[in-house]
């Protein structure tokens, strides 16, 4: 079982602060997607290969959804995001870095203990444009690959 810092945002509160560097080093908050859907995706690296999966599948079921801004943050450098963005040639979705931001404990999903401690589970949010929370789910298997019928529900 995961250990994780901090408490997942509950559905209906309001989505915590995040402030989170973006590849190309500008920081980014959420206030930065106004007016849009957001699903926020948690992954302990993109260059892990469930980390980078997870990725493609989101935006791959994402990617026809204009009010929706797809949002993956992960540990990785703004650097290593910018490389695996480029090789990924993935359009329309914002990859960020919590390093040194405070983003895991502030929305429940680091982990504490183990090999990944300081990392981010894997866990999907869905937040609407006035920025309440309308999903929250934790992965608990960091490997297995999830279905993706529970977010796309809460999108409907």
């Amino acid at each position: 079982d995961l250990k994780l810092s901090g408490t997942l945002p509950t559905v209906g509160s309001n989505a915590p602060s995040m402030e989170l560097v973006a590849p190309d080093l500008t920081e980014v908050g959420l206030e930065d997607f106004h007016d849009r859907r957001v699903v926020l995706a948690t992954v302990p690296s993109v260059d892990a290969p469930e980390g980078a999966q997870a990725v493609r599948n989101l935006h791959r079921a994402l990617n026809d959804k204009d009010d929706v801004a797809l949002v993956v943050v992960s540990a990785d450098s703004p650097f290593a995001l910018r490389r695996f963005q480029a090789f990924e040639s993935l359009e329309g979705v914002a990859l960020l870095s919590c390093l040194g931001t405070g983003f895991g404990a502030r929305w429940g999903v680091q982990i504490e203990e183990g090999s990944l401690r300081g990392h981010l589970c894997r866990a999907w949010f869905v937040i609407d444009s006035e920025g309440a929370i309308r999903y929250a789910a934790v992965q608990p298997d960091l490997m297995a690959e999830e279905p993706l019928d529970p977010l796309l529900a809460a999108l409907s």
